[in-house]
Parts: C-alpha cells; structure tokens; sequence
C-alpha cells in the first residue's frame, strides 16, 4: 500500500511541475495548457478518464505480464504519458529502474483513439504518445548521521534509438533507456528542468509557452514536501 510520504512525494511532484508549466505562460491558466494530467497525483483535466472508470485517473498499460501505472506523469492526450514519474519507498533504486526501463523500452506507442470516440464522440484526440522522460524518486530512511533526515535519491531516464544488435534469443527492441541524470536531494535539492519538447513528444508545443523550451521545477520546495511528510 503507498504510505503517506509516497503519496505526498507524488502530489508534490505533480504540483511542482504543473506550476512550472503555467509559469511559463503570458496569462495565469487554471491547468497547464495542452497537457493532461495522470496518475494517483492527477489533479486536472481527468474528466475523460473517470468516464472510464479509473480510480487513479489514468489507464492501466498492459504489456504481457507487466503491467504499468504511473504514479502520476502528464501528457498531450489523455491517458497517455510522456513524462512519468515513479516513487520508491518500499522498493529498491534497481526496482525502479526496472520500471524506467519497462516504460522506455517495453511500452510501445500506443493509439486509443477508438476507444475513446465509441465512448464520447464529441471528442477527438489524436492519442499516439510514447514516454519520453521517467523520474525516479527513491526515499530511504535516514544516515546515522542525519537521524530526522531520509535519504532522497533523484533519477532521471530517457530512451534513444537502440544502437547495438539484439542479443540472441532476446526481444527486439526500438528503443533503449538510459540515465540523464542522478542526484542526491539528502541534504539539499539539485536544479531539475523539463524540456516541453519531451512533454508534447510527436505533437506540437501548444502555443501558449511561447519561445520557452523547458519548465525549470521548484525542487527545493519539492524536496521539503518530501522530508516534511516522511
């Protein structure tokens, strides 16, 4: 069962990104423009995937045995996440990049699109979204040294093209993940930005960002959510 500092962490993040995102914009927006929100943290423009009965406002994505559900991420269509995030505090930092791994490499693009319309034929979205950036968040509990402070350990992953040739008898594979970034937020916060190019992914920047490029995160304030709620 998620405790109160993995939901919390997941709710921060959420909250950190999406001021991000509208602080890039001319005009106060009530929700990140062009973007809908996923996962247990998701806060907005979820209508659609309440309508489909999901308790976490997202999809569940089935790949054989595995099966992916973000603990909150955001995208350009619905149910549908580029960005992700996955938060450890039960569960080892290989565990999670095991999950890095399935959600960069195993999960392909996917299309929804006859779904939703059988369902609300007043909507059309072009759903093909394929994720493009994975946080990882790890919570460990504190050093000898720093007995009130958890351990936090920041990761993040993206996927490129696979240049090597399979292994024998191994699965095809378009792409591979691979780390961009590892930080230690123990005792203190490090930069932390995302590029609206691995939001939006195959689909345009929505307008509204401007000539921005990225949303720079408020990871000091995420990383005193994180300790406050552990």
């Amino acid at each position: 069962m998620p405790s109160v500092v993995h939901d919390a962490t997941a709710i921060g993040w959420n909250n950190a990104l999406t001021f991000a995102l509208n602080n890039l914009t001319q005009t106060p927006q009530p929700t990140p423009p062009g973007c809908f929100g996923v996962g247990a943290a998701c806060t907005y423009n979820c209508m659609l995937h309440l309508a489909l009965r999901s308790p976490t406002c997202t999809l569940a994505i089935h790949l054989g045995p595995h099966q992916k559900q973000a603990d909150a991420g955001i995208g350009p269509a619905p149910g549908n996440p580029s960005v992700v995030l996955e938060v450890g505090d039960s569960e080892s930092l290989t565990q999670l990049k095991i999950d890095a791994r399935l959600w960069l490499e195993r999960i392909p693009e996917v299309c929804l699109d006859s779904l939703l319309s059988s369902l609300f034929s007043c909507f059309v979205y072009s759903l093909r979204c394929q994720v493009q950036l994975v946080f990882l968040i790890l919570i460990d509990p504190p050093h000898s040294a720093h007995p009130t402070m958890p351990r936090i350990t920041v990761q993040l992953w993206k996927g490129r093209a696979v240049t090597r040739p399979p292994r024998a008898g191994s699965t095809t594979r378009q792409r591979e993940a691979y780390m961009v970034l590892e930080a230690d937020w123990s005792l203190n916060a490090t930069p932390v930005y995302v590029l609206l190019a691995d939001v939006f992914g195959a689909h345009p920047v929505h307008a509204a960002y401007g000539n921005n490029d990225r949303a720079v995160l408020d990871t000091a304030w995420l990383r005193d959510t994180i300790i406050r709620s552990y």
